[in-house]
């Protein structure tokens, strides 16, 4: 007796252990772009007792707010709820909040698995092991924005679809207990949601693939049961659809309502893939030579289909659903793990009974063993990564040009990087608004802006549209990278201010390049601080050489290695760059490349060719 008490003490105590390495992981710097203005949004909201109806922080969408769609709808009050908590504990504790908040909605995943499984009759060991991929997974798929909720409400849902299905026919006080407590829970919980995120129409979806299984089964079941026990049977089938039907229709008390459904659909449809690389399908990434996350979803596929006579109906039709997702979107992939965990575990129920049949008496250390090597593993692989090393928010963000700006006050109208719009909402507004962030408000802004970014040279009257395009929003300052570090292009707008008398290169840091246009206000900070232009060549050179460093095989990068040192007048390294990402993708080797080269090689003018082989 007092073995056994030992043992179930030690197993606690690996269990503790085992998900404080998990949090411990889980406490990286704020990384996520799009956080900046769900925390702002949630401060607006908070200050002004209401919903934005129109947009606050951009001037660019402003010319078209009585345009206001759908999309922009959505995007201004879908995520209202969680707005307000993530404002609320930015409040409360600082960005250590915002950390705390991406640690307990993980944890809280993990958790729900695990009590799950234990629920199944799986050992305590033996529920951390099948975790391991979830939670190693988890920790280089953190986020901090309402996106990840959905990952905690969709395992919450199909937990208590599940529970839900299985309550027997038979008036037992733990089922009556059971099924009083999800009609409250279940409807509650995609009522929060719908308000959260309107990833919520996953939860919709999933609903009805449970109605649909289990109607089927209810007619076509070849059970045989007593006539009393096909009624209790029927009353139970409509309890279920019951239920479900509620709470699907309780996710429509948003603001948005049903539209909810269509405004996504639409957006992901048509322009999800041009703005967000995590809509782009895992075939996508293959075509780049980023191969994981097609190894992800066929492992997965592989362990679940491998023992699917183990499986029930539902689960089947539910997997097999998560997987045409995640091959259509790799932003499923969370959903697919962290559901299939448990299923998965299911079918090793064979391998459980084996450790306690053949290995009874070290089984337990085994497992011990396994799990202590994981944790080792996970805190030494991403101990220097957490806060407790690092910065509290990542240091890709333009902090010192923000400083810079706010001490300086350069004239507003800032054209400004994609990924920096969010920081920059939150950082300076009201004094001064953004040009593009996160949201995607107005959608044909997005191609407006990929035109200036790229310094096209096509226009109207002799001027050229990149400056159109600034000249046109009255734009007086631009902060952009030299080069995106996290896909390895080189700005082209940079080369076209370094190029134009009026703009003047006032800041730079390994992270962004403030230019400032030649106005009466900007005329005195441009005489304390210009700085020679050509120097943010060798900027992006360092950051592209960064991430070619951490890419080897990425052919990008060896193409925007190319590009900048033919700026910087050497062609024989560029030639090299040039080379090598033929050689990493043949078809990299079009006629127009490939002159580019020959060009370079026989010394000739190659500025025009240049411009059409980046255009």
């Amino acid at each position: 007796m007092q073995g056994e008490r030992f043992k179930k003490i030690l197993e606690i105590v690996v269990v503790i252990i085992f998900f404080s390495a998990f949090v411990l992981s889980l406490a990286k710097p704020v990384a996520d772009p799009d956080v900046f203005w769900h925390l702002k949004t949630g401060e607006w909201i908070w200050q002004n007792r209401s919903l934005p109806d129109k947009d606050p922080f951009s001037f660019t969408v402003a010319p078209y707010q009585y345009e206001t769609s759908a999309w922009t709808s959505f995007i201004l009050k879908q995520y209202w709820l969680a707005q307000l908590m993530l404002y609320g504990l930015y409040s409360i504790a600082g960005f250590y909040g915002i950390i705390i908040f991406r640690c307990l909605v993980y944890l809280g995943i993990g958790l729900i698995l695990y009590y799950w499984m234990r629920k199944e009759g799986m050992g305590r060991l033996t529920t951390l092991i099948f975790l391991m991929p979830s939670v190693y997974f988890a920790t280089f798929w953190i986020g901090e924005r309402p996106n990840n909720l959905s990952f905690l409400f969709a395992v919450v849902v199909v937990y208590l679809l599940e529970d839900l299905r299985k309550i027997k026919a038979k008036a037992e006080v733990e089922s009556k207990e059971n099924l009083n407590l999800n009609l409250f829970l279940f409807p509650l919980i995609m009522l929060l949601w719908a308000n959260m995120h309107g990833g919520f129409i996953l939860g919709d979806a999933i609903i009805i693939l449970y109605m649909l299984a289990e109607g089927l089964k209810a007619v076509y079941s070849n059970v045989k049961a007593k006539v009393e026990s096909k009624g209790n049977l029927n009353l139970n089938l409509n309890l279920f659809l019951f239920v479900c039907l509620v709470s699907i229709l309780i996710s429509f008390v948003n603001p948005n309502t049903y539209k909810v459904i269509p405004t996504i659909l639409e957006f992901e449809e048509k322009y999800s893939s041009i703005f967000i690389t995590e809509m782009w399908s895992p075939f996508k990434y293959a075509e780049n030579g980023e191969y994981q996350f097609l190894i992800i979803i066929g492992a997965v596929a592989l362990i679940f289909f491998m023992e699917i006579k183990k499986h029930k109906f539902n689960s089947i039709l539910l997997i097999s659903f998560l997987i045409f997702l995640t091959l259509t979107r790799v932003r499923y992939i969370p959903f697919l793990i962290f559901i299939a965990t448990p299923f998965i575990s299911r079918s090793g129920w064979d391998l459980r009974r084996g450790f306690r049949v053949f290995l009874d008496k070290i089984a337990k250390r085994v497992e011990v063993m396994i799990i202590f090597i994981f944790v080792a593993f996970l805190i030494s692989s991403e101990i220097e990564s957490t806060v407790f090393k690092s910065p509290l928010i990542d240091p890709y963000y333009p902090e010192a040009t923000v400083k810079f700006i706010k001490a300086e006050r350069p004239d507003p109208g800032i054209f400004n990087y994609y990924n920096y719009g969010g920081y920059l909402i939150w950082s300076l507004f009201p004094d001064y608004k953004v040009f593009i962030d996160g949201r995607v408000l107005y959608l044909p802004m997005h191609l407006t802006y990929r035109k200036a970014m790229a310094g096209s040279l096509s226009g109207i009257n002799g001027i050229p549209e990149w400056k159109a395009i600034l000249d046109a929003y009255s734009v007086k300052a631009v902060i952009v990278p030299a080069s995106d570090s996290r896909a390895a292009g080189f700005v082209r707008l940079v080369k076209r201010l370094i190029d134009d008398r009026e703009w003047s290169l006032v800041y730079e840091d390994k992270e962004a390049l403030l230019f400032i246009k030649d106005t009466e206000n900007n005329r005195e900070i441009i005489r304390k601080y210009a700085r020679q232009k050509e120097s943010a060549y060798g900027v992006a050179l360092e950051r592209a050489e960064i991430y070619r460093a951490g890419h080897p095989k990425d052919w990008r990068a060896y193409v925007t290695l190319g590009e900048i040192n033919l700026y910087l007048k050497r062609p024989g390294a560029a030639i090299l760059y040039l080379e090598s990402s033929q050689k990493l993708i043949p078809s990299l080797k079009i006629a127009v490349l490939s002159q580019l080269i020959q060009e370079v090689k026989a010394g000739r003018d190659y500025s025009q060719l240049l411009d059409e082989v980046y255009r």
